[in-house]
């Protein structure tokens, strides 16, 4: 048997439910309900493998969480969870991941990260 065969655990959750748990966890975060270590703890039980804060804000930056979330009828809604609330998280995610390393390098190199990175925010209108 090989040494890793173990880390070759795969998450068995499909896309959609691993997008709505990771927006779920995010806005989670972000709204003070939970720290990234109660967030980690919750993905770890949820997904079965090790997810962490981090893991979570890079998947919803990507194109399978992004394409999952926009496959969702617009009018979708379970237990709070909109499609809404679920793009806002991916638009968090990909916040953080493209402007949360203290040094300045992005945590994801996805599409929408090296889009916001892209913008003029720090910008003044008309300036």
């Amino acid at each position: 048997m090989p040494r890793y065969a173990t880390a070759k655990r795969r998450n068995q959750l499909p896309p959609v439910e691993r997008a709505l748990l990771s927006s779920q966890v995010v806005l989670d975060v972000h709204e003070g309900r939970l720290d990234d270590k109660e967030a980690g703890a919750v993905l770890r039980r949820a997904m079965g493998v090790q997810w962490s804060l981090l893991t979570a804000l890079q998947y919803l930056s990507g194109q399978e969480a992004i394409a999952s979330i926009s496959g969702l009828p617009e009018d979708w809604a379970v237990e709070g969870m909109t499609k809404e609330r679920a793009a806002s998280a991916v638009l968090i995610a990909g916040m953080a991941c493209a402007f949360g390393h203290p040094g300045g390098a992005t945590l994801s190199a996805g599409h929408l990260v090296n889009a916001l990175r892209k913008l003029p925010l720090n910008s003044a209108p008309g300036a």
